[in-house]
């Protein structure tokens, strides 16, 4: 279900107050840009929702729309599971996976290569002493300046890390938003209940007391 086109009907829903109820509820109150962002993050979240209140609403364009929100809320939880899956999947191959491995293995050889190439000065003395150490890159000359494509290559993997931590705050700042509001919704349904068990008691007690005079 696209979202525009909940959106469209929502919009065409007659009554102001019902309208207004039913964008809140579905788009927690924010204009539709800002709350398809990220679409597998929040959005997902409070779209999972979507087919019961879409039911509830007894509009009849809404209910025709709910039965779409249940199979696409399932692709979009399936798409995020593969994505995680994918994440965690490159995390172990840079970290304990192929690529470390060979990094290892790598470094293995070279610290042996290393160690053969430091005992050479001792077999054959017309070896200067730093013989080993003339086989690895050390620091840069110091006129060997960054260029000016550099810098801009630099800045732009810099934003790029940037921008995909914005959006990972921002999927978690809903995230929790969502919890928020799920925890306030809980505590209002608890303390309706409670209410509406007290005033319960009340009436019973005084349909008891009635009953008890019109016995006399």
């Amino acid at each position: 279900m696209a979202l525009p086109a909940a959106s469209r009907a929502v919009d065409d829903v007659a009554e102001v107050k019902t309208r207004k109820k039913l964008k809140t509820h579905l788009f927690k109150g924010q204009p539709l840009s800002k709350f398809r962002r990220p679409v597998l993050g929040g959005q997902l979240l409070a779209q999972t929702a979507w087919a019961s209140a879409l039911h509830a609403s007894g509009i009849a364009t809404l209910v025709a729309l709910a039965a779409e929100a249940p199979p696409l809320v399932t692709r979009g939880e399936e798409a995020s599971r593969a994505r995680t899956t994918a994440a965690q999947k490159n995390r172990e191959f840079r970290d304990v996976g192929t690529r470390k491995q060979f990094i290892d293995r790598v470094n293995g050889a070279r610290e042996l290569a290393h160690g053969d190439l430091s005992r050479a000065p001792f077999v054959d003395p017309t070896l200067p002493s730093d013989y080993a150490d003339r086989f690895w890159l050390g620091e840069p000359p110091a006129d060997d300046e960054e260029s000016i494509d550099d810098v801009k290559a630099a800045i732009t993997e810099l934003k790029a890390k940037l921008e995909a931590r914005g959006e990972q705050l921002v999927k978690m700042e809903a995230e929790a938003a969502l919890a928020a509001q799920s925890e306030a919704e809980q505590q209002g349904k608890q303390k309706d209940l409670d209410d509406l068990e007290a005033r319960k008691a009340e009436l019973e007690k005084q349909i008891a007391g009635l009953r008890d005079g019109l016995k006399k």
